[in-house]
């Protein structure tokens, strides 16, 4: 499975691509957990992801001042839905600017692969404007986000499974106050490197003599220079193994700059094209 922001189709040279997004996720899992999807642009996706064999489960909005939400594509002939589920986290939650919605929400499926039941779950909560004002974006002091975190394991908890796992961009990294609202989980990504089974097999494009991703806890990156996507393991389930692959297109560079980028964060994941501004997380995991 992986878990992918998709910026609403768009990669880092801000150029729209469904069909290419679409192509390269259904070529890494069979369960693709998305987030920032476009309602409006549902369709682009959905004509790509149909004719690889996927099928996706219902649409749920975060906000339509934002115009974002999540959804699940999964391979049809591995993967049989038992039911689909959905829920706000929140309901009129305002950034600290006064003006900017910051609900969010969750999208579910009661999943059965390889005659094993789970639930898999794909959210996203809220971004750096819901902190509890501009000086608490990097400390991640963030009531709003802390109240849809606890109101997601509490849905979740609701539904009664046994064998859970839990996708999406959580916006926040392993040093915020919201992480500990997830011990009852296990992190995929932490839990892979302490097995020797995470890996984020990223080429050298600048010629320094290290691969271009570290591999960390705290220093592998999702997103601009942070770890805060994330797949979460619960019960009957185990993990096989976890990457961050190396998703930019090849570019010739210029002064040391792949010139077709132009949403750059300053570091080696602008040494290229990516499908979007989110490094996507892949993982394979055993249900037992």
């Amino acid at each position: 499975m992986i878990t992918a922001n998709l910026q609403h189709g768009q990669n880092t040279a801000t150029v729209f691509n469904y069909a290419g997004q679409a192509q390269l996720l259904a070529s890494l899992a069979h369960v693709i957990c998305a987030q920032e999807v476009s309602r409006g642009d549902l369709a682009n996706w959905d004509a790509a992801f149909a004719s690889l064999g996927f099928n996706r489960t219902i649409y749920v909005e975060n906000s339509p001042q934002t115009n974002d939400g999540q959804v699940i594509w999964y391979r049809s002939a591995m993967v049989k839905v038992n039911a689909t589920y959905s829920h706000k986290l929140s309901n009129g939650f305002i950034g600290f600017d006064g003006s900017t919605s910051v609900d969010k929400s969750a999208v579910a499926i009661d999943a059965t692969i390889a005659d094993k039941r789970t639930l898999i779950v794909d959210t996203h909560l809220c971004w750096s404007k819901c902190a509890d004002s501009p000086a608490d974006v990097d400390t991640g002091k963030s009531w709003q986000r802390d109240a849809q975190a606890r109101e997601l394991n509490t849905w979740i908890d609701g539904l009664g499974f046994n064998s859970i796992v839990l996708a999406g961009d959580f916006d926040m990294t392993p040093t915020f106050p919201q992480y500990s609202l997830f011990a009852n989980y296990i992190d995929a990504w932490k839990l892979g490197l302490q097995q020797g089974t995470a890996s984020a097999p990223w080429s050298d494009r600048n010629d320094d003599g290290v691969a271009d991703m570290p591999l960390g806890e705290l220093t592998t990156r999702t997103h601009d220079t942070r770890r805060i996507d994330y797949v979460f393991l619960q019960g009957a389930v185990g993990l096989i193994s976890i990457e961050l692959p190396d998703l930019r297109q090849a570019c010739a560079l210029v002064d040391g700059q792949c010139p077709a980028v132009t949403q750059r964060w300053g570091i080696t994941d602008d040494l290229g094209v990516r499908p979007s501004d989110h490094n996507w997380l892949r993982a394979t995991v055993a249900l037992y």
